[in-house]
């Protein structure tokens, strides 16, 4: 990632163009976009509220930092907070490149909610569930924009709200062998490996079959015969 202000130098015409590579971050989310009659990324300046999105020549570049943080956090492990502070940070890269002339707020999110199934957690953009209001949105998003004359995003403003609409993923039904059924895996218990009932049944008086329980029998002689 740069560390210097944008260099107008750098910004040669070939680098707007859209190749595998520049496209990877938006694979499966936008890659219609991408592959499209449209298959280029802008190539004029846009704005929003005051606000400049990337040069034309320097999307490709956003976009690659943006994969390049994706691909170096550990999202298995992150707890919410790291969580909410990471997505913020990749998020302020793509928000920044605004690769598109139009669905860029889509497109984005999207992308987001892909690189949160890495994490234990995924997001939820409802407001009546984060508190997240388009207008709240909108403001943390043009807040990360990069100081004047600077590269880098500044994330810092989206924390807050990722930390809002990071939901805690339920965990998957766990599933049984095919054919094993309910009874068979209660049996199989290490607790029920030793008594074929309870222990507490096993040791009470009068369960054991010993001698003192048997009723002496006769050959030929059936005990249940002659009883009303």
């Amino acid at each position: 990632m740069r560390s210097s202000s944008i260099s107008s130098a750098a910004r040669s015409p070939s680098r707007g163009r859209t190749t595998p590579s520049t496209c990877a971050p938006f694979t499966g989310s936008s890659s219609a976009t991408c592959t499209s009659g449209r298959g280029e990324y802008r190539t004029v300046s846009i704005g929003k509220n005051q606000s400049a999105f990337a040069h034309p020549a320097d999307v490709p570049q956003y976009l690659n930092d943006a994969s390049q943080l994706v691909r170096s956090a550990q999202w298995s492990t992150m707890d919410r907070d790291q969580f909410a502070a990471k997505a913020a940070e990749v998020f302020a890269y793509v928000n920044q490149a605004h690769p598109f002339r139009d669905g860029n707020g889509r497109t984005g999110k999207l992308f987001m909610q892909q690189v949160s199934e890495l994490s234990p957690y995924r997001i939820d953009y409802s407001p009546a569930v984060s508190g997240v209001t388009p207008e709240i949105w909108n403001q943390a998003s043009m807040l990360s924009g990069p100081d004047r004359g600077r590269y880098e995003p500044q994330p810092a403003s989206l924390v807050p709200v990722f930390r809002a609409m990071t939901v805690e993923r339920s965990p998957a039904p766990q599933t049984s062998a095919p054919g094993t059924s309910t009874e068979l895996r209660r049996d199989r218990s290490p607790y029920r490996a030793s008594f074929p009932k309870p222990a507490t049944e096993a040791t009470k008086p009068g369960t054991r079959a010993g001698p003192t329980n048997r009723v002496p029998q006769t050959p030929g002689h059936r005990p249940d015969v002659g009883r009303d």
